[in-house]
């Protein structure tokens, strides 16, 4: 995107990989690769992290804590507590937010975050943030989102996670592998909708998916409303890491 008033697309790309779940050294080559082209040279990064390397957990405020490494150290224990304990390979980091705010917890493996910034620097490209896909998710459809309760649901190859949205945050998350069988996983979807309805509080579910589940859905799902359009170009959930870049002007 060229910087300025009225930002506009300069070059876009997109680059299937085919699926490596839990191997991330094919798409950091293939990333690496990509930057070195002419178009990418210079550019600023902001990089979507899958949800398969993700962790995630709510983080009640307490008064017991008395700086910001005692709330990561606590957060850790809480997400252990979701996931099994994690080690130092482990990076765990917080939302922002004011004292006695909730806050969200996630941990990514520290080795894919040191190999992404070591690829990004190899190539002299400038990492501006890196996301995992339900914050940017929540973050790229919040205008969409209800202000009072809802579920805001991401769906990608091989993971599902979802929020319940709550005013001022979220107050629960949850994340769960899939299968390939997109027809299953619509119908599990459905079955989400119809349980969160039948509760008058957790509102509609909003779902952030590749184009074709939404083209499998079709329209007119009841408590179900897809975030991405019928017109967007499909992008290969088999792509772990997405790049953002903007030109230098």
């Amino acid at each position: 995107m060229r910087r300025g008033l009225r930002p506009r697309c300069m070059h876009e790309a997109s680059h299937a990989i085919a699926s490596t779940q839990f191997d991330w050294h094919p798409v950091l080559a293939a990333l690496r690769a990509r930057l070195g082209e002419a178009n990418w040279r210079s550019a600023n990064a902001r990089v979507t992290l899958s949800n398969l390397w993700a962790r995630y957990a709510i983080i009640p405020w307490s008064d017991a804590l008395a700086n910001e490494h005692e709330h990561l150290a606590h957060a850790r224990i809480r997400l252990a507590e979701a996931y099994g304990a994690l080690g130092e390979d482990w990076r765990v980091c917080l939302s922002e937010g004011a004292p006695g705010d909730t806050r969200i917890a996630c941990a990514a493996p520290e080795r894919l975050l040191s190999s992404l910034q070591e690829t990004l620097d190899s190539q002299h490209t400038r990492l501006l943030c890196v996301q995992p896909n339900l914050i940017a998710a929540y973050n790229r459809w919040r205008h969409r989102l209800p202000e009072l309760t809802g579920w805001l649901v991401t769906i990608e190859e091989g993971a599902l996670a979802a929020a319940r949205l709550i005013p001022g945050g979220w107050d629960r998350v949850y994340t769960a592998r899939i299968g390939a069988d997109w027809e299953l996983e619509l119908l599990r979807l459905k079955t989400f909708a119809r349980t969160a309805a039948q509760h008058g509080d957790s509102g509609r579910v909003f779902v952030d998916a590749p184009a074709r589940l939404r083209k499998l859905a079709g329209p007119g799902d009841a408590g179900i409303e897809w975030l991405e359009s019928a017109s967007e170009a499909e992008t290969s959930s088999a792509v772990a890491l997405s790049v953002d870049a903007r030109a230098q002007p």
